[in-house]
């Protein structure tokens, strides 16, 4: 049977995120199916205390801990190095799941080759009508309203990203020069389209996201923020066309000149 190594930082937030995504995770996945790899970056509101004792609990868990919060990209990094999954997936712990959604995402990328990066949908950010309450009933719905299995995007939902190990070893590890966070998520899904696979979203899978976000309670946000965007525009420098043209392409007054930046990043990336 095929494994996925499931990587999961934690910092804090035990009530409010920790506890329900284990919960959710056990739930609704297979336990046969994954090995959970959760790397706890230096909390101290009793997070160290009860992944000690969950792992007691399920064999499948694998721990890290760090004495400091390594970030996102460092931390994860930490996590591929002793993945052993045929299958990676990349999860925040603000992630709440439905049933079967581990075992739809990796038919979908067994069936489709040139998937590099998968997401299942999510609920909006500014979704009022769906909470921690009722989404397992409002995402009935959701996914009834979507026709297609699969629909090929420029980046996916990087709070639930999920890869063959083939990606992986052809990509590479995140890079950590956007540490402690932003950006990085961009810069990987950027990195697989160079590598010749698409990114993809799964209409019919669904998990709802808590937004419990660490990286917004960082003193320096906006600081590290727009250090990580000049970097992540630096790297990829097409990137900053592209994402004009898909959130301001109002703005763009020479609409020939859209059209064909458009066309021709659909030729590199599609």
């Amino acid at each position: 049977m095929k494994k996925v190594s499931i990587i999961t930082l934690t910092h804090n937030n035990l009530e409010k995120t920790t506890k329900l995504y284990i919960n959710s995770l056990y739930k609704y996945t297979n336990q046969d199916l994954f090995e959970l790899i959760i790397v706890e970056n230096g909390s101290t509101d009793g997070t160290v205390e009860y992944i000690e004792k969950i792992k007691s609990k399920y064999s499948n868990i694998k721990v890290i801990l760090n004495s400091e919060n390594k970030g996102f990209s460092k931390g994860n990094n930490q996590g591929l190095k002793i993945a052993t999954g045929d299958y990676i997936c990349l999860i925040n712990n603000d992630i709440l799941f439905t049933p079967d959604w581990l075992d739809s995402i990796v038919k979908l990328i067994e069936n489709n080759s040139e998937v590099g990066l998968i997401s299942p949908i999510i609920n909006e950010f500014d979704n009022a009508n769906i909470n921690i309450n009722n989404y397992l009933e409002k995402s009935k719905s959701i996914i009834e309203k979507n026709k297609a299995d699969i629909e090929y995007k420029y980046t996916c939902f990087f709070c639930c990203a999920c890869m063959k190990r083939e990606v992986f070893e052809k990509v590479g590890f995140l890079d950590e020069n956007f540490t402690p966070a932003w950006f990085e998520d961009d810069d990987y899904c950027i990195r697989t389209l160079y590598a010749g696979y698409k990114n993809a979203i799964a209409p019919k899978v669904f998990v709802f996201h808590n937004h419990c976000q660490t990286s917004s309670k960082l003193t320096n946000a906006q600081e590290i923020f727009n250090r990580n965007k000049d970097y992540y525009y630096k790297k990829h420098f097409i990137a900053q066309y592209i994402s004009e043209i898909e959130t301001e392409n109002e703005k763009l007054k020479n609409k020939s000149f859209a059209k064909k930046i458009k066309k021709i990043a659909r030729r590199i990336f599609f």
